[in-house]
């Protein structure tokens, strides 16, 4: 919600500055902008356990050499306050009474900060599934990044990924929050179709980057984890894996080509 919810108000942000004001996207722009915040004070909470657990249960000595480069994963913190500050600004009365090109350069400032940040972490584990030799040599140089051929490849899915899973949030708050439009003919729906039809080609771009994505990071993993992968006892997982992506995209075509949402289509998304 918080890296793909950045990445489109940043976009929109340098549209508006540059083509003018996106009227038909601004019901997604102001829940974003509402909830963003909020969302953010989850996603650092949620992270707490994994922050301090993780590494512990995964019995590798990582976790206490880690502390060797400190000063280098703890920057994300001075980030994320920014980030924070930032996004409570872009909530503010005031943010609409900036110019375009200003809220625009907040709104990409904004997306850099949980770009980093997202960077960080994935670099962070890749660094934690070599060995000690590979531990050694990136503390005794002092490097302040590390560089894996996997690291770029990885994090695309997950950035992609996060995609599918803002546009179904979303359309979960549409939903309940009950968001109508009015006209001399026609009751209130929940939902406007403009709006609808966006998330639907947010989430359907988002399912077809992160496959591709997918893909491109097979080809950069070692030959002995991709034997791994594609072994006979994984195949029920990937089965799975396949099953749910052609649920969702199924059902993210029909509601993008009828331009309207119902419960159960929304609750099977959700649990997709």
């Amino acid at each position: 919600y918080v890296l793909a919810g950045s990445t489109y108000l940043a976009l929109l942000g340098v549209w508006e500055a540059v083509r003018g004001p996106a009227l038909a996207q601004r019901p997604i722009v102001e829940v974003l902008r509402d909830w963003m915040p909020f969302a953010l004070g989850v996603t650092i909470t949620a992270a707490v356990a994994p922050l301090l657990f993780l590494q512990i249960l995964y019995q590798r000595p990582f976790y206490t050499a880690n502390l060797l480069l400190f000063h280098r994963w703890m920057a994300i913190l001075p980030v994320l306050i920014v980030a924070f500050y930032l996004l409570y600004l872009q909530k503010s009365k005031r943010w609409h009474h900036f110019s375009a090109w200003i809220r625009a350069v907040v709104s990409v400032g904004i997306l850099c900060c949980f770009a980093f940040v997202a960077w960080s972490w994935t670099e962070n584990h890749l660094l934690s599934t070599r060995g000690q030799a590979v531990w050694t040599e990136v503390y005794g140089s002092n490097r302040w990044f590390y560089l894996d051929p996997e690291l770029m490849p990885r994090l695309t899915v997950w950035y992609f990924g996060a995609f599918p899973v803002l546009a179904a949030a979303l359309l979960a708050q549409f939903w309940t929050a009950g968001f109508t439009h009015r006209n001399a003919d026609a009751k209130p729906d929940p939902i406007t179709e403009p709006t609808i039809r966006t998330l639907a080609v947010l989430a359907l771009g988002g399912l077809v980057a992160s496959v591709a994505a997918g893909g491109g990071y097979f080809l950069f993993l070692e030959e002995p984890i991709r034997r791994r992968l594609t072994a006979p006892d994984v195949w029920p997982y990937l089965g799975a894996a396949t099953l749910g992506l052609g649920v969702q995209a199924a059902i993210w075509y029909r509601v993008w080509r009828r331009a309207s949402l119902s419960g159960r289509a929304l609750a099977c998304l959700c649990f997709v």
